[in-house]
């Protein structure tokens, strides 16, 4: 009996990985790619009552300064696109928090978008200026 005892106590559980840590590698990931595309970070996980923003850019380009927030969506599931997964609600949401933000923000940039990045069975992809785009 206690033989048998030791031997549960000795058994080793993989730890899972929480929701929030995988949510945080995939939104390193999307800010990766950005970076990688000349990007400026300005500030990752904006959070506000009521809403959060997980990643904030500027894209620079020769004619204006664009201020970026972006949505990071990842799914496993075989037949679900990421896009299909923000509900009107989380969209008010990230337009609450991008107000929030704008009223902070004491940058440069002119022109401001949210872009979503979709990372599907192991593919990532940009979607610019996404929630304008949706309609």
């Amino acid at each position: 009996m206690v033989l048998a005892l030791a031997r549960v106590m000795t058994f080793r559980v993989r730890p899972v990985e929480s929701k929030r840590a995988i949510g945080l590698r995939f939104e390193k990931l999307a800010e990766e790619h950005l970076l990688g595309k000349g990007w400026r970070l300005l500030v990752r996980n904006f959070t506000v009552r009521g809403g959060e923003l997980d990643l904030v850019f500027e894209e620079s380009t020769p004619s204006e300064v664009c201020l970026v927030f972006v949505e990071v969506r990842m799914r496993r599931a075989r037949g679900l696109d990421p896009r299909e997964t923000l509900s009107p609600r989380k969209v008010m949401r990230l337009h609450r928090a991008g107000a929030v933000f704008l009223m902070k923000y004491r940058g440069s940039a002119k022109g401001v978008r949210f872009d979503l990045v979709g990372i599907h069975g192991g593919e990532l992809r940009h979607f610019r200026d996404w929630i304008r785009n949706q309609k």
